[in-house]
């Protein structure tokens, strides 16, 4: 297993209000992946990245 891959979000989480929950999923995915290098860099790990209110 390459290190790396733990140094990552591990999941995504969005608030139950469809049909926006599919909208907001997106949106952290790309905050996810553009994030993903720093967290690589620091080797941060976020076991849960999830929408708040």
């Amino acid at each position: 297993m390459n290190l790396g891959e733990l140094n990552k979000v591990w999941e995504i989480k969005a608030l139950k209000k469809k049909p926006k929950e599919d909208e907001a999923r997106k949106i952290l995915e790309k905050v996810a992946n553009q994030v993903q290098p720093i967290m690589t860099r620091r080797k941060w790990r976020v076991k849960l990245l999830s929408e708040f209110w």
